[in-house]
């Protein structure tokens, strides 16, 4: 028998491969090489914050409140370090290691954090030789940071974490790791710790057989069983994988059944790699005493890994099925097969409408990085494996509606105004409805950060209002002038805790009044450049879409204080940070009710794989943060979630459920394409929530626009 190198370590996310997760308090400290103690922040087992980070010290004037450890999203286990607080801070954490054996060291830790910070840098120091500052820099996904060749002579070193930052920034550190290079093979088998074991397939990697056949597995064709076959040529690991192929068209079935599983719930996963002409090629589960679960495959010319959760075994039975169908000439590989005991998905939960359904007017998708995939070599195909224009892509699938976002002075240019200008001639080229996100600053804007241009920094209040006018009335202005007006425009983004920090900042009731002075300022430069006769309608957009006391609190001070002329009520929604379906809902109906605006869902997304395309961490990485959902992380998956959205926004009462944008569903990993306007070789955290997959092609979640 012929064993698979390596072929199942390889198998189960990147991001626990590259974890010291084992390296600290789950491992006794006497056979543990890692020198830290509680580098995990694991022995804080009080529940979601505590103030006392155990076996670290904290040194600060007035700020010691500002460190902490709470539980949600880690980089590994239950807990993490938040340096956070709400006003200006300055903190410093630290840990002095003692009886460290003469030699030399390696050192590393993870980190995620916002913007704000002044100066934040983990120290190294009291070794015996220079200190050596780590600085951080902005990454709003866990990174690795690591120091080599570290000469230890004094028998001690001390580990420190220095913020001094704006209020609202925030720093989340984990897993941190020291120790010896002597040592370096042991950690090096750490890191290998196995992924999921293989406990049901049998031949998983296809090693064992006769020639072609494969042992263990069945094929079913009615003229085409010869297209299935075993080749020992460009296998993802091992010498033998299944392959599907034909000289002319085909239609070949694969299959494994399998019995006497125990009663648990399973995730199966593979890897594949394919080329266009599908015509339907899946990966289905059947007969485990559950709904049939079936993960389509679009063009891969690379090895991809996909996983399929939550198949809850009732019977103690399973069938593992490969369907191809296919034009002439089109391949697929297949290899590593596994199916083992895994997470729990939680069932989604039907939501109770209230109301009639009505016909969705928007069916929208953000796109506001395409120049910048573009640019960087991106290109999009369509569900026959053509290449072809985003646009056509998406009007086919029924999408109708393009949100971009605005930035004044973005240092690449991207969302910036003549970028905006070029993108809004292609929208309307291709027949599509137009909304204009202004962010009104050089950047990202949101809850926690609503930074003003650099050119408006040392304005006063009167002229940052005065700049608002101007800077909207010009850019409405200028889409005018080259036929492109916008059909929507937002007044800030994610304005939940105010915009244009500190003055249109919410801090207490009173700060409404300045709030709701830039935004009518805002309003009132797009009515005054739109043209007799036309209409632009306005949205305020807040986040936490399922928080309605929220909504409630901000709208009805907002009105209070006199900015009352606008149309639509803007959400962002999220069902990881957001609250249930349900939740949504019921906001959606209150504020239909009680403010009579319409209503848009104008940010929603969710993952379709939890693979990592670029060497960057995901947002959303980890079964842990979307089990509760009630939805996998499978196209399937993505399309059901997408469909539920669209059909609870059907259902808001008096018809005032407009529609629903997806948030960046092209953002494609290429090089040039990173979340950092100012940094070109920052990288993209979303990848996994797009609807093509990395090498861009459509995926069947895209499908999900063409509800009516």
């Amino acid at each position: 028998m012929k064993v698979k190198h390596l072929s199942l370590v390889l198998m189960g996310c990147l991001f626990l491969l590259c974890s010291t997760a084992s390296f600290g308090a789950k491992a006794k400290q006497n056979t543990d090489p890692n020198k830290i103690q509680n580098p995990g922040f694991e022995m804080d087992k009080s529940g979601i914050k505590n103030q006392r980070v155990i076996k670290w010290s904290t040194i600060s004037e007035k700020d010691k409140d500002a460190d902490f450890t709470e539980s949600g999203w880690t980089h590994s286990g239950k807990t993490k370090l938040t340096h956070w607080k709400a006003k200006d801070f300055t903190v410093y954490t630290y840990q002095t290691v003692t009886k460290l054996p003469e030699g030399v060291y390696n050192f590393e830790f993870w980190y995620a954090n916002g913007d704000g910070a002044i100066d934040c840098y983990v120290e190294l120091k009291d070794f015996g030789g220079e200190p050596i500052k780590i600085p951080i820099e902005r990454s709003g996904s866990w990174i690795k940071k690591e120091v080599k060749d570290i000469k230890i002579t004094s028998g001690k070193c001390t580990v420190g974490i220095y913020t001094q930052a704006k209020g609202g920034y925030w720093i989340n550190l984990d897993d941190f790791l020291l120790y010896n290079q002597q040592d370096m093979q042991v950690v090096a088998e750490a890191r290998q710790e196995k992924g999921p074991q293989n406990v049901a397939v049998i031949n998983a990697g296809f090693e064992e057989g006769e020639n072609e056949k494969a042992t263990g597995w069945q094929h079913v064709s009615a003229r085409d069983i010869d297209a299935a076959k075993r080749e020992n040529q460009g296998t993802h690991s091992g010498q033998y994988k299944l392959t599907h192929w034909k000289d002319r068209d085909y239609q070949v079935y694969t299959y494994q059944s399998i019995k006497n599983l125990k009663k648990n719930t399973y995730t199966l996963e593979f890897w594949y790699a394919n080329g266009g002409g599908q015509k339907n090629c899946f990966v289905e589960v059947k007969d485990f005493g559950g709904e049939t679960i079936k993960e389509t495959l679009p063009t891969n010319s690379k090895w991809t890994r996909v996983r399929i959760p939550n198949i809850k075994v009732t019977n103690g039975n399973c069938t593992i099925g490969i369907n191809t169908d296919a034009k002439a000439n089109y391949w697929i590989n297949l290899d590593d097969f596994a199916l083992y005991p895994g997470v729990k998905y939680d069932e989604a939960k039907p939501v109770k409408f209230i109301a009639p359904e009505s016909t969705l007017a928007i069916k929208g998708m953000d796109i506001s990085t395409l120049p910048q995939v573009e640019a960087g070599g991106g290109k999009f195909y369509n569900h026959d494996g053509e290449p072809e224009d985003l646009f056509k892509i998406l009007k086919a699938n029924g999408v109708n509606y393009i949100r971009l976002r605005i930035w004044n002075n973005p240092k690449n240019g991207i969302c910036g105004k003549a970028s905006t200008l070029a993108m809004a001639k292609r929208i309307k080229k291709a027949g599509m409805g137009f909304l204009l996100d202004f962010h009104y600053s050089d950047t990202w804007a949101d809850p926690g950060k609503q930074y003003k241009p650099a050119a408006w920094k040392d304005l006063d209040f009167e002229g940052l209002n005065r700049a608002v006018y101007d800077y909207t009335k010009e850019i409405i202005t200028a889409l005018n002038k080259q036929g492109t007006l916008p059909d929507m425009v937002q007044i800030g983004n994610e304005i939940t805790s105010g915009m244009l920090f500190p003055d249109g900042k919410l801090t207490t009731l009173a700060s409404f009044n300045k709030l709701a002075r830039l935004i009518n300022s805002g309003i009132k430069a797009v009515k005054d450049a739109t043209p007799v006769g036309k209409k632009i309608k306005i949205a305020i957009h807040l986040d936490k879409g399922g928080d309605n006391n929220v909504y409630t609190w901000f709208f009805d001070n907002l009105i209070a204080n006199g900015a009352t002329d606008f149309d639509i009520i803007a959400l962002s929604y999220y069902i990881a940070w957001h609250g249930t379906p349900t939740d949504l809902y019921r906001n959606l109906c209150n504020l239909a009710n009680k403010y009579k605006k319409d209503l848009i869902v104008v940010e929603t997304a969710f993952p379709f794989c939890l693979n990592d395309g670029d060497g960057l961490e995901n947002i959303m990485a980890k079964d842990e943060q979307l089990k509760n959902s009630g939805y996998v992380p499978t196209i399937a998956g993505q399309k059901q979630y997408l469909q539920d959205i669209f059909n609870i926004v059907k259902h808001v009462p008096d018809g005032r459920g407009l529609g629903v944008f997806y948030w960046e569903g092209a953002w494609l990993p290429v090089q040039g394409a990173g979340w950092d306007p100012n940094d070109p070789q920052s990288k993209n955290a979303w990848e996994n929530q797009i609807l093509f997959n990395y090498e861009g092609y459509a995926l069947d979640s895209l499908k999900a626009f063409q509800i009516k």
